[in-house]
């Protein structure tokens, strides 16, 4: 909800301005690359007020805030980070792992492993009990 005039505010700071993303790395190549340009040597030497109100005067100029709803995957975001929420999703995606595994490895011996033992050596362990004489239980 919040966008940024970047036009303006390369104006108004006299820099490069690159937008960055701090998840994705987006522009911070570009950032990088810049910043030799960003050198001001003729700054000029301003109280610590004098510079708090030319920085929100700047805001004021280059900001726009508009409201947006959150999507279900931000608001899914929000609640893993939270304690109470964080630890219930913990334990379902724990669980449901913990179900996809024991279905694969079920599926695997029931359909697979069984029947390729059957198969190919179920009647050699038959052919020597026969032969040791032991036939059955």
């Amino acid at each position: 909800g919040i966008h940024i005039d970047l036009d303006k505010l390369r104006e108004l700071l006299g820099v490069p301005v690159i937008p960055t993303v701090a998840v994705t790395g987006q522009g911070i190549k570009e950032l990088v690359e810049d910043i030799p340009k960003a050198i001001s040597p003729d700054s000029p030497a301003r109280s610590r007020d004098e510079r708090w109100t030319t920085i929100g005067s700047i805001i004021d100029q280059v900001q726009r805030v508009t409201h947006r709803h959150h999507t279900w995957r931000e608001r899914l975001s929000d609640a893993s980070v939270k304690p109470l929420t964080g630890g219930i999703m913990a334990l379902a995606v724990l669980g449901g792992a913990f179900m996809i595994i024991r279905l694969i490895g079920e599926s695997l011996i029931g359909y697979v492993l069984e029947p390729l033992f059957a198969i190919i050596i179920a009647h050699k362990y038959i052919a020597v009990n026969y032969t040791m004489g032991c036939l059955g239980a």
